[in-house]
């Protein structure tokens, strides 16, 4: 799914357009290559993309601001919180752990080599879906935009990531704390056994009620098993609350540092 009004996202649709068509094939997976006029940010259903029938939804998108240069991206999109950029108050879009994690791994080597950093996101702006969707983004400036490396990059680690198993190989996790872009996050992708779904940065961590971790928890294609917590990325009094809901729900609570030992 490609915005007109995005140059990145138009870069990459039209390279999988040309060296792929419109219409591709992965195993038994059906690719259909959509173009849109409007903001993906700011829609309220999938008709309006007209994926109303699609089993999952991926954006192809640019990234604006942090870290300001070059990164490639991927992340889920909803709202912990009030609705800023598009999407629902309090409503988050469902998760899609395998493909990001697979789309982090594939994208990884093709990223370093023209010197992009990596990073998974946290879960943010609009829209609030439920169908299955997923951000896959090049930032974070024009020049980044229309830099046609790294938009082929991006646009053909989605196609391998969809070549990779999408279950049962990864344990399902939720992640939160810490800044934005948190780096422990983005390794625990690469290097773990881990896949995380919903990222929840410090910053919405006040958001986070019974309520909303129990979406967290669910609203994924495969519910999340454990939550790992960057122990230092969360106040002290929060981070107490959210352990003890964590319990309620039945959910395991590990530490980044023991996520990325593998424990």
């Amino acid at each position: 799914m490609a915005s007109s009004q995005d140059i990145a996202a138009k870069n990459m649709y039209s390279i999988l357009k040309n060296e792929l068509g419109e219409e591709i094939r992965v195993g038994k997976c059906k690719i259909s290559l959509k173009k849109v006029e409007k903001k993906v940010l700011y829609v309220r259903e999938p008709k309006e993309l007209g994926a109303e029938q699609a089993d999952a939804i991926i954006v192809l998108s640019r990234h604006s601001g942090t870290p300001g240069g070059p990164i490639i991206t991927t992340h889920v999109p909803g709202n912990f919180g009030p609705s800023v950029y598009g999407g629902e108050d309090r409503k988050i879009s469902i998760a899609m752990p395998f493909f990001m994690k697979n789309f982090l791994k594939a994208v990884q080597k093709g990223a370093e080599e023209i010197g992009y950093p990596i990073a998974l996101e946290p879960t943010h702006h609009g829209p609030s879906l439920d169908t299955p969707i997923a951000f896959v983004e090049v930032g974070s400036n024009e020049e980044n935009w229309k830099d046609l490396r790294a938009c082929k990059v991006v646009a053909l680690s989605v196609i391998r990531a969809l070549e990779m198993e999408q279950d049962g190989k990864f344990t399902p996790a939720i992640a939160i704390g810490g800044p934005h872009l948190n780096s422990k996050f983005t390794e625990i992708e690469l290097t773990s056994n881990y896949a995380i779904g919903h990222f929840v940065r410090k910053l919405d961590t006040e958001y986070l009620d019974l309520e909303m971790l129990r979406e967290a928890v669910n609203r994924n294609t495969a519910t999340a098993q454990v939550a790992i917590l960057d122990w230092k990325g969360i106040k002290g009094e929060k981070r107490r609350e959210i352990i003890r809901f964590l319990a309620d729900l039945g959910v395991q609570v590990i530490k980044t540092k023991n996520a990325l030992r593998g424990e």
